[in-house]
């Protein structure tokens, strides 16, 4: 399996294409991404609710985008921090960044040294960025998407900006890999999805989609879940660590998920799978 190659220069090599947003009515904040490389959400995007967003790509080093959020938290403008991110890189001709503060301003860099076609488009609230693209035309159809769709979520408005993008061209190679983060108010994510290539399957981590009260699931992203099967994805659920409303957090099995989701989904079939062993050893027969 193809993966992000590591070079010389500190970082990964993710040549991507991204729009990282803030939502002028809700104050949330977000990045979706789309690359030929796996798992471009491990490294890309850096989502902080009330503080900002950032992209990291082409010679990604995800320092950068710790760093960038640690500096907007400190009041750093986004122009201010990239100033920053960019004076401690050695290597930032070899990077592409881009940065929305929680004030709406956006500030973006796209080095020298990053494969062709790469460049920027910037906006109140919005970046609109890529590298090793077919033409500007990606870029330029990312931006125009998220400044016509201001009526709808921002989940919404960056994926049908990195839709647009795609459209228009994306990559030379193509796309595999992809990823959405929003924040809103709370330390954990509105939305956090990711796909990789091949069955085109989507995670929904409870610490993202779950909330719970005293260990009892109380809510669930429900229209996420609702909208990955209308567009033909299979959700992957399963059970970990949940916010608690009562005790701060707690373990919600894949047993209860499944048990809150079945009468609202009526599933024709569950797939369950696990590295147990001894758990199903064979069909059980007498169930």
């Amino acid at each position: 399996m193809q993966s992000a190659s590591v070079i010389e220069i500190p970082g990964f090599e993710v040549n991507t294409f991204s729009i990282v947003a803030r939502c002028e009515r809700t104050g949330m904040v977000g990045v979706c991404q789309a690359t030929h490389a796996y798992a471009v959400g491990a490294r890309c995007p850096w989502v902080r609710a009330g503080i900002g967003a950032v992209a990291t790509q082409a010679i990604t080093d995800p320092r950068l985008g710790r760093l960038a959020l640690n500096l907007l938290e400190l009041g750093y403008s986004a122009p201010r921090a990239l100033q920053e991110v960019a004076a401690s890189d050695p290597h930032f001709a070899h990077r592409q960044v881009g940065i929305v503060d929680r004030d709406g301003n956006a500030a973006a860099q796209t080095g020298s040294a990053n494969k062709d076609w790469a460049g920027h488009i910037t906006g109140p609230n919005f970046v609109a960025m890529g590298n090793f693209l077919v033409g500007a035309r990606t870029v330029e159809a990312m931006a125009e998407s998220f400044q016509k769709s201001e009526s709808l979520e921002l989940d919404e408005r960056l994926l049908r900006a990195v839709e647009a993008g795609r459209d228009a061209g994306g990559q030379h190679n193509g796309q595999r890999s992809a990823a959405l983060a929003v924040h809103w108010r709370e330390v954990f994510p509105w939305v956090d999805l990711r796909a990789d290539a091949g069955l085109p399957v989507l995670a929904f981590p409870p610490s993202a989609s779950a909330v719970s009260t005293d260990g009892v699931l109380g809510s669930l992203a429900l229209s996420a879940i609702v909208r990955a099967l209308a567009h033909g994805l299979v959700p992957l659920i399963n059970g970990d660590v949940a916010f608690d409303t009562t005790r701060g957090a707690t373990i919600l099995s894949t047993e209860a998920l499944f048990t809150w989701l079945a009468p609202v989904l009526q599933p024709g079939r569950i797939l369950l799978a696990g590295d147990e062993p001894g758990v199903f050893s064979d069909y059980p027969r007498n169930a």
